[in-house]
């Protein structure tokens, strides 16, 4: 733990940073001595009452072949090169990008994903001291339920990023339209309380697993006061695979699509600029060594799409990503409190919409039982 008179982000009731109890891990990420400390990882003594960082060397990073196969993969096809696309005409209106990722935090003890991204958000060529939304799973039996996955939300809001909540359950990863509507209920309200737990103060945000939502899920993300997150760049990331292949095309056909929308004039502007809602994976070991080259993309793809961008393409302050998103959120519509209905097929997908489309509310299904299951045909 910290020498005395310093101050750990984890401790209860602290709301200050003392830098000198930050230590390296994994491959030099970011954590507190408490995540050291979890991680199991030997804190060197120099000098008595002084606690200084592992040296690089001292820490040992062990992975799956299956991890290192996609690395190496990975690292062979990033220097593949796209045919040159004659840039767009640049559009009147300046553009930011809002980073969010979904599904930490990791727990891995040898090279933990959601630490690796944020040391390369704080230090990287494209912008410093980048900050973003992390859509959490705060009980994830293999994530934000474990003691490291705790710890390192703490250490994710004491550093200026912005918590969202994405799954509140230990079952983790369920789609919330298959739950029954007290459990999605119970695992709403339990996320919040995690959430308030670390932050507090309640979260605004949620973004729906597998994107899949209806009618009954919005009531309850509204009757939770809960506002609904999408995307306009979706990297795919959620699969492995789909980030070492396409991963330029992808971003390039998604901006374009995103610059016909403002043509459109259907996405509002907050502070001058237009926010532009980036999804990525942080557990995603693949996402986290290519994310300083994923910046780099979207800027150079902003520039073929014609989207001019501000002097700081991202967000860098949790004041603003709020602001942005609550601006970019899907208008809820409360169901009045006696309607319940039963399953329902009127789930929206998000790829099939146009965007003014996602901010409609559409009508409601008629009443029905007091208990109904969620399920929906709605695909990932």
């Amino acid at each position: 733990m910290p020498r005395a008179g310093t101050a750990c982000w984890c401790s209860p009731g602290l709301h200050r940073i003392d830098l000198t109890g930050v230590y390296a891990t994994g491959t030099d990420s970011l954590a507190c001595p408490a995540v050291a400390a979890i991680l199991g990882r030997g804190m060197i003594k120099n000098g008595g009452d002084r606690t200084d960082p592992p040296q690089s060397g001292q820490i040992r990073t062990r992975m799956s072949r299956f991890r290192i196969f996609i690395l190496l993969a990975s690292g062979l096809l990033g220097g593949c090169q796209t045919v040159a696309v004659e840039p767009a005409p640049p559009l009147a209106q300046t553009c930011r990008f809002l980073l969010t990722f979904d599904d930490g935090p990791s727990a891995d003890r040898y090279f933990n994903t959601t630490l690796e991204i944020l040391k390369r958000l704080e230090s990287n060529d494209v912008q410093p001291d980048i900050k973003a939304l992390f859509f959490v799973q705060t009980r994830n039996l293999t994530g934000g339920g474990t003691r490291l996955g705790q710890a390192i939300m703490r250490y994710q809001h004491a550093t200026g990023h912005v918590l969202g909540l994405h799954s509140g359950t230990a079952r983790g990863h369920i789609r919330h339209t298959k739950m029954m509507t007290e459990d999605l209920a119970q695992s709403l309200r339990d996320g919040q309380d995690d959430l308030r737990a670390i932050t507090g103060r309640d979260t605004a945000f949620i973004r729906p697993t597998f994107w899949g939502y209806n009618d009954q899920t919005r009531y309850l993300y509204a009757a939770h006061d809960l506002k609904m997150l999408l995307t306009d760049v979706n990297n795919r990331d959620g699969i492995v695979l789909h980030s070492i292949f396409g991963l330029r095309e992808r971003v390039r056909s998604e901006l374009l699509r995103t610059r016909r929308a403002i043509e459109r004039d259907e996405l509002p502007q907050v502070h001058g600029s237009i926010p532009l809602v980036i999804t990525l994976h942080d557990v995603n070991p693949v996402t986290a060594l290519r994310i300083t080259e994923y910046l780099r993309i979207l800027v150079e793809e902003a520039r073929v799409a014609g989207l001019p961008l501000a002097d700081k393409p991202f967000y860098d302050n949790a004041s603003d990503i709020i602001a942005a998103a609550s601006l970019r959120a899907i208008p809820p519509k409360p169901m009045p409190v006696t309607a319940q209905n039963t399953g329902t097929d009127s789930s929206t997908q998000m790829d099939r919409v146009p965007f003014a489309q996602l901010a409609r509310d559409t009508a409601l299904p008629t009443p029905a039982g007091p208990n109904p299951d969620l399920s929906t045909t709605s695909v990932q």
